[in-house]
């Protein structure tokens, strides 16, 4: 997101695994500059580039693409290598063998240090990290994850797009119960976008979600826009069905790889890719949506509500029924949001949106 630069804010960061990962005083992507090898992960949207390009100007360098480097492009000598999105590299196949290359490719270059961004979705730990340790000389890779926006890092993003009054935005989004979006820079500025030189804001909060949701199911990069990938409607639709079932199961997030589940006593902790029995290429494109966030084998919802909203408009949608799949009795879809006291389950006592409340609206709002 390359407006919200100008806002130069030293954005927060949480490291998650090698050089670092136990220091609790690396808050802030300034705190990293210490270490000689990063890689920073984030959604799309979340602001990897931007915060990339920020790091390179306060080492008067530039930062090229993986991409650029795998076709030619040469990197400073003597100087930090500042690399922009190993994903984009990776969008045309051959993932497992690219890595080795890239890593080959680095160490041509011999830099002294590196920073490289990737997307969530396409990070695969240990087996990326194994072959660009071949250019490290030994030294440990810190692996850190870009925090959402807290409300000040918002408000700069907002007044470099021109909004006149940030802090009231942010108040009419946060009495929408939309903070989830404006966590995402991505997602700020498509509110920003709806409602900016005398736009209204939706008529309600089902307007909002909807058409904020909808937009963040869409591609956004120019260099993936042709690149093979299912509907925005139909990622859409799968993220629904993904978080009704991580609500009403208690599931705290989505576990993709092939790998068994961390056990960490709770056996409810995750689902796994093969119970959601979706295919590998759209479970992908849903996990590479702003939707989610996550860090390669662990994904949850974006923020809570939404995850909410959209599990109302799954349980709307089974109930209302569809042209390739039969209606759900109403008395069946309550039942997995209610209890034997028929009140809800612990899992969605704090639900902000009232899914027992919505569920209704919701089904009127499906029908013709």
């Amino acid at each position: 997101m390359q407006n919200s630069a100008a806002a130069d804010i030293d954005r927060r960061v949480k490291v998650l695994d090698g050089d670092g990962s136990d220091d609790r005083t690396i808050e802030r992507v300034s705190d990293l500059r210490a270490m000689p090898f990063v890689v920073l992960l984030g959604e799309p949207g979340i602001g990897k580039s931007t915060v990339l390009a920020r790091e390179a100007a306060s080492e008067g360098a530039s930062v090229i693409s993986v991409r650029e480097l795998m076709t030619g492009t040469k990197a400073q000598q003597d100087a930090t290598l500042f690399l922009d999105a190993l994903d984009e590299y990776r969008t045309d196949g051959g993932a497992e063998d690219k890595i080795h290359t890239l890593a080959n490719a680095i160490a041509g270059c011999d830099p002294p240090r590196w920073r490289m961004t990737c997307r969530s979705e396409d990070w695969r730990k240990a087996a990326d990290i194994a072959p660009i340790s071949k250019t490290t000389d030994g030294r440990a890779i810190t692996v850190a994850q870009l925090l959402p926006l807290d409300l000040d890092e918002a408000s700069g993003i907002l007044t470099v797009l021109g909004e006149a009054n940030p802090g009231r935005f942010l108040k009419n989004a946060e009495s929408y119960g939309a903070t989830g979006f404006i966590e995402n820079p991505l997602g700020l500025k498509l509110l920003q976008n709806a409602v900016a030189d005398g736009g209204t804001w939706p008529a309600n909060r089902f307007e909002l979600f909807a058409s904020a949701t909808q937009k963040l199911a869409f591609e956004r990069s120019a260099v993936r826009s042709v690149t093979e990938r299912h509907g925005a409607n139909e990622i859409l639709e799968t993220a629904a069905e993904a978080f009704l079932l991580l609500l009403v199961s208690g599931a705290r997030a989505i576990w993709r790889s092939n790998n068994e589940p961390p056990s960490a006593g709770d056996a409810r902790a995750y689902i796994t890719g093969h119970d959601l029995q979706i295919g590998r290429g759209l479970l992908g494109d849903m996990l590479d949506t702003p939707l989610f966030r996550g860090e390669g084998e662990t994904f949850e919802p974006m923020h809570r509500t939404i995850a909410e909203f959209l599990t109302g408009r799954a349980l709307a949608t089974a109930v209302s029924g569809t042209q390739s799949r039969t209606a759900l009795p109403l008395a069946r879809a309550i039942a997995l949001i209610t209890g034997s006291d028929r009140s809800p389950p612990s899992e969605l006592e704090d639900c902000s949106l009232g899914s027992l409340r919505i569920l209704p609206l919701l089904v009127m709002q499906n029908r013709p």
